[in-house]
């Protein structure tokens, strides 16, 4: 049996946009012209609307960890900015970037909030990443 023109009419639409994710961080479009990241609004106190926001606990102090962070968010094409207090990353996936901040909480957590994501891709995967990684 043959699938409905409907199924066929979404398969296709999610091909497209993944085809068009994927060409675009192929091709460099990801904006990297700016050298550096604006200051992250939990660093200079401003309002923000949060998309997602969870806290991690760490098994020893950020500013012990922050080298390594910044190191594998930089060597995989993504750009890192800030300092054992605050700050915000653009990350690399698969399927796009993802754009968040962080901020100390005490010497072992802190607060992560992702602002920005691909569609396809939930909220609650890349929490578990980062939490595996981080903890």
């Amino acid at each position: 049996m043959g699938r409905s023109p409907h199924m066929a009419t979404v398969t296709i639409v999610i091909g497209l946009l993944l085809t068009s994710v994927a060409n675009q961080a192929q091709s460099g479009q990801v904006s990297r012209n700016n050298a550096t990241i604006e200051r992250s609004a939990v660093c200079d106190g401003s309002v923000m609307t949060a998309k997602h926001s969870f806290n991690v606990i760490l098994h020893s102090q950020i500013s012990s960890i922050i080298d390594r962070i910044r190191s594998r968010i930089t060597d995989s094409g993504g750009r890192f900015e800030g300092d054992a207090k605050c700050g915000c990353f653009h990350g690399k996936s698969v399927i796009g970037m993802i754009k968040g901040e962080y901020r100390t909480i005490s010497d072992t957590e802190v607060e992560i909030t992702i602002e920005d994501k691909p569609f396809m891709l939930p909220y609650g995967i890349i929490e578990s990443r980062i939490k595996e990684y981080l903890s």
